[in-house]
């Protein structure tokens, strides 16, 4: 989980999911629960977050997850990595 600031949103990098896709959207809706400030990603920039959006935020991006597999994920405008994109 991280901000991506080309597209202005929580965003996820599909490669690195290593065990199931629909799990990890079922799991960023649960954190949908959590008042959140700050996403803290292993690789990328902090973000500090409006704590009143997150819930928004966060259960977007799982049903986003939800309604696209990981393959049209990455091939989505301004994904983190569109500049290796080879289509």
């Amino acid at each position: 989980l991280h901000w991506n600031h080309r597209r202005a949103a929580l965003d996820v990098f599909p490669d690195q999911t290593f065990h199931s896709w629909p799990a990890l959207a079922d799991t960023i809706n649960m954190l949908a629960s959590l008042k959140v400030a700050w996403i803290f990603p292993g690789h990328g920039m902090w973000r500090q977050l409006d704590p009143a959006a997150w819930p928004h935020q966060a259960a977007a991006l799982a049903q986003s997850m939800q309604n696209t597999a990981p393959a049209a994920w990455a091939r989505r405008p301004n994904t983190p990595y569109y500049w290796y994109q080879t289509e």
